[in-house]
């Protein structure tokens, strides 16, 4: 899967998203992207993320864990993003 996402703001900025998604199998999902990539020369910085999901069904609940890794980059470190779903 690829998503792209086009924003043209009120300032005349043209800001892109980009992502994508593969399942090398069907309990896990790997995902990358990138936000905030702007046309104007006053860039806000790109920022790039990967991140995976993993889900096992069982039982009529589908239970998952889900991490991504945001890079920041005006920002010493990133940003983590743990998340746990059930779905029934």
């Amino acid at each position: 899967v690829i998503a792209l996402d086009i924003e043209n703001n009120d300032r005349g900025t043209t800001i892109l998203r980009l992502g994508t998604e593969f399942s090398p199998t069907q309990f896990l999902t790997l995902r990358g992207g990138l936000d905030r990539v702007q046309t104007s020369k006053n860039s806000n910085g790109v920022k790039p993320s990967v991140g995976f999901t993993i889900q096992r069904s069982f039982d009529g609940m589908a239970p998952s864990l889900s991490y991504a890794y945001v890079f920041e980059p005006f920002s010493s470190s990133g940003m983590n993003v743990l998340s746990v779903s059930l779905s029934f």
